[in-house]
């Protein structure tokens, strides 16, 4: 049988018996909660900031150890990038001056490296051991392709006296990368301000500097031009392999039609003819009537700086000369 509880009630001054107090159990229940609860993250703090398990030890030296050479890993591939950003520029500019079309573009490296940044540190050395991998397999590559290439296109005595009949000698004397007015494709027409194909590029020079053949062959055009339109008084000539060359707005010729040039020959001087506006020489290559950038058979006489500089400067928009 339960006892029956009873409390001194001094209001009533009676003895009354005693009630279930909810509101104070439900505070000290509060609180033990709070206490407890209090009492429990700090076990957990205490946990993971002052004991350390085996493995919490390795994992933490191993993230320490990524932290501390992603930054050295980054800087080595940022480096990487750009040498071979710069292979990759001589490499298109070779292939389009053998083959005279654009080398298809790649983009394979960029998502290798951010694999390699992003990986976790258990994968980073199977994955620098794949691209050690892919890197000698390229390079066996291309000393397989650079010995066919060889075979294929390394001229042989025999061939030697052809090469002066290409146009790989610049067109006029003491050339400097700062002459370089206006180069080949779309650029701003002088006169209507607008963008059209330029077929050539423009090369600044004094009025009556001379101007020489780009290579072996023979004068198939001359056009004498007093009027102030067009390409004023210009010379073509016949080159090996479809090869021709133009030079315009001579202020003087000196060659026939029909005559055989050597490379190296003058034959004319600077001028600013037809619809010239300053002292220039226009110089168009072509091949089998296709135009072609004359830069790329400016390598021959440049050193590589020069030439990857004049490569650079050809890709902005320039008014032309003419």
């Amino acid at each position: 049988m339960t006892k029956v509880k009873y409390s001194y009630n001094p209001k009533t001054l009676r003895y009354e018996r005693a009630r279930f107090a909810w509101g104070t159990w439900t505070l000290r229940a509060l609180g033990l909660l709070m206490v407890s609860t209090a009492f429990f993250y700090g076990l957990v703090l205490l946990q993971n900031h002052i004991f350390e398990t085996e493995k919490e030890k390795i994992l933490r030296a191993e993230n320490e150890a990524f932290r501390r050479h992603h930054g050295i890993v980054q800087n080595d591939l940022q480096k990487a990038q750009i040498q071979l950003a710069a292979l990759s520029e001589k490499d298109k500019a070779i292939y389009k001056r053998i083959f005279l079309y654009d080398k298809p573009d790649s983009g394979a490296l960029q998502d290798e490296t951010k694999e390699l940044l992003h990986a976790d540190l258990s994968d980073f050395k199977t994955i620098i051991d794949g691209l050690k991998e892919k890197s000698n397999k390229a390079q066996q590559k291309a000393m397989i392709t650079s010995a066919h290439f060889a075979k294929l296109f390394w001229p042989g005595k025999e061939d030697v006296s052809d090469l002066l009949y290409y146009p790989t000698q610049i067109p006029v004397k003491n050339f400097t990368p700062s002459q370089l007015a206006c180069g080949f494709g779309e650029h701003i027409n002088p006169f209507h301000k607008l963008l059209y194909r330029h077929k050539g590029i423009d090369i600044a020079a004094e009025k009556g500097s001379e101007v020489v053949a780009a290579g072996s062959g023979r004068v198939v055009s001359i056009v004498n031009q007093s009027t102030p339109f067009g390409m004023g008084n210009y010379v073509e000539i016949e080159h090996a392999k479809g090869f021709r060359t133009r030079y315009a707005h001579l202020a003087e010729i000196k060659v026939s039609h029909g005559q055989k040039l050597k490379q190296g020959q003058v034959i004319g001087t600077v001028g600013m003819s037809g619809s010239a506006i300053a002292p220039h020489l226009h110089y168009e290559i072509s091949k089998n009537n296709e135009s072609v950038d004359p830069l790329y058979f400016f390598a021959e006489q440049l050193n590589e700086r020069d030439w990857l500089g004049l490569i650079e400067s050809n890709k902005k928009i320039k008014q032309a000369l003419d």
